[in-house]
Order: structure tokens, then C-alpha cells, then sequence
């Protein structure tokens, strides 16, 4: 049985229910990306458009994000930040504040015919707005808004045997996958290549089709393994 989560919304606060659901909402699928992992696997993101649009649609423009430190360190920009909710009369609501980076691209030159890389950055000021954007999305979190995104647990990045098992024997009426989204994950040549691509159909189609991939990535992974694929 398939347990329902409850959302136990409180009476004594300023933030009406409306922006309450608005701020808790799973994260629509086309907000939704991936991107790659330092260290392998995949990981999802909401682009900072969204975080904006939403903290517009949520708070009426009466928000307002200020950059406390910009820094440089260990090959990355690190901003420190505060997000503010106002009130109408514009004196603060509520705030938030949090750490943000972004890796310093560097340019490349050649030397002696050698590809090297520079120590001169490429373009450092894109840097520094990653970082605060990267800043901006982390206080947002806190408010609730992508919170399905960053405090999910990766799924496809090690299923434990025990995951899997259960998925095939639960007893809940799970919906089938289409003939062209079983031909992808058959396709896969690789485990990096299985996880991305059942990650992928997790986010398009959504979690009703989660236990059915989950089966087959199983069945895809054992094969993968084992040289069968």
C-alpha cells in the first residue's frame, strides 16, 4: 500500500495557504533539468528564471535578493547572500540567507603545440552571476521552492538491491510503459547511459511510471554487468 504524505499548513503565519502550496509544489517537469555530476552520475537543477517567476508569481515582485560577499577560493566563486520577503509598506518579512559558488572557467591557449590551460579566467563576471544565482536558488530552497529537487535522494545513482526487489514484487497496479520509452532503456550500452536515460523518464513522465522503471533498470543493469547487453 502506497503511503499519501500530508501537508499540516500552519494558522499563525503572515504567508497566506495559497503561497504556502504555491511555494511546496512539486517542481513542474519542464523546470526541470539534469546535468552532469563531478564524479560521475547526474544531478537535477531548476534554471534561476524559475526561481525568480516563482518568487514574482508567489510574493508579487516584494522581494528582494542582496549579495553580502563575493569571493574567490580554491578555484571558485563564492557568494554569500540574503534573500528578503517584504512586506506591502516594504519592511522585511521574512529572510534568508546562504552560500553560493560556481567553478572559475579559465582560458585556453596552446604552447609548443600543447593544449594548456590558462591562469587568466574567461570571463570571471559570468562567474561571479553563477555564484550569486547558485545563492539566490539555495535561500529560495529554504522557503520550499524546488525543494522536491534538492532535497530528493538520487534514485538512479545506486539502487539497492532491496529497492529493487520490492519493486518487483509490490502488489500496487503500476502503469506500463510505451513501446519507445522500453526500446531507450534497452539501448543502453552503459550503466552512466542507464541512469541517465531512466532519470530522464522519471522526470517526463513522472513517478506513476517509477516502479516500472525501476524494474527495468534493474533488469538493464544486471544485463549491463554481465556482458549480455
Amino acid at each position: 500500500m502506497t503511503k499519501q504524505k500530508s501537508l499540516v499548513l500552519t494558522q499563525d503565519t503572515p504567508i497566506k495557504t495559497t503561497q504556502l502550496l504555491r511555494l511546496l509544489q512539486k517542481t513542474p517537469v519542464n523546470h526541470r533539468f539534469t546535468r552532469p555530476a563531478k564524479g560521475g552520475g547526474t544531478w537535477d537543477y531548476v534554471t534561476g528564471a524559475y526561481v525568480k517567476q516563482t518568487l514574482n508569481e508567489v510574493f508579487g515582485w516584494l522581494w528582494s535578493f542582496e549579495i553580502i560577499s563575493m569571493k574567490e577560493a580554491h578555484g571558485q566563486a563564492v557568494c554569500q547572500g540574503k534573500l528578503t520577503i517584504n512586506k506591502p509598506d516594504g519592511s522585511p518579512l521574512v529572510w534568508k540567507s546562504d552560500i553560493g559558488k560556481a567553478d572559475i572557467k579559465y582560458k585556453s591557449e596552446y604552447k609548443n603545440g600543447v593544449k594548456v590551460t590558462s591562469e587568466t579566467p574567461l570571463d570571471y563576471g559570468n562567474d561571479e552571476k553563477a555564484a550569486a544565482t547558485d545563492c539566490l536558488k539555495r535561500c529560495a530552497f529554504q522557503l520550499g521552492i524546488a525543494s522536491d529537487i534538492y532535497d530528493s535522494k538520487k534514485e538512479f545513482q545506486e539502487i539497492k538491491a532491496e529497492d529493487y526487489l520490492n519493486a518487483l514484487e509490490t502488489t500496487i497496479d503500476t502503469k506500463r510503459l510505451d513501446d519507445s520509452s522500453i526500446a531507450k532503456i534497452n539501448a543502453c550500452s552503459s550503466l552512466d547511459e542507464l541512469k541517465s536515460v531512466c532519470r530522464e523518464l522519471t522526470n517526463t513522465l513522472g513517478n506513476d511510471y517509477k516502479q516500472e522503471i525501476v524494474k527495468l533498470y534493474g533488469i538493464k543493469k544486471g544485463d549491463i554487468e554481465n556482458g549480455s547487453n
